[in-house]
């Protein structure tokens, strides 16, 4: 769980950097703030190759808010190896993620 402390309220895309261990498939929940986004592990083709991945949108308040991500089942292994977690304020002209790139582990945005 990590704690996020956006500058205003509203929608913020949620994209991850991850890649799988030979466990793709399972399915995993983000949960941020009171927003739930779910998405699937996808075969990145290695535990080191490091795909992004769009989750969607949620929308945050100003101010401290939680992000959890987890798996929704147990898998055999490890769900995903997690690299970043990037969440980028989403102007309503555009929408969707605007920096999918980058490094880090959390964007305080």
């Amino acid at each position: 769980m990590r704690t996020v402390a956006p500058a205003r309220h509203g929608a913020h895309g949620a994209l991850l950097l991850s890649s799988d261990g030979g466990q793709h498939g399972t399915p995993f929940r983000v949960q941020a703030g009171a927003d739930a986004l779910d998405g699937t592990v996808p075969d990145t083709g290695g535990w080191a190759n490091f795909q992004p991945l769009v989750v969607g949108t949620v929308t945050l308040p100003k101010g401290a808010s939680q992000v959890r991500i987890a798996p929704l089942r147990q898998p055999r292994g490890t769900a995903m190896n997690l690299r970043n977690i990037r969440l980028t304020p989403t102007p309503p002209e555009r929408g969707g993620v605007t920096n999918p790139g980058g490094g880090g582990k959390i964007t305080d945005v």
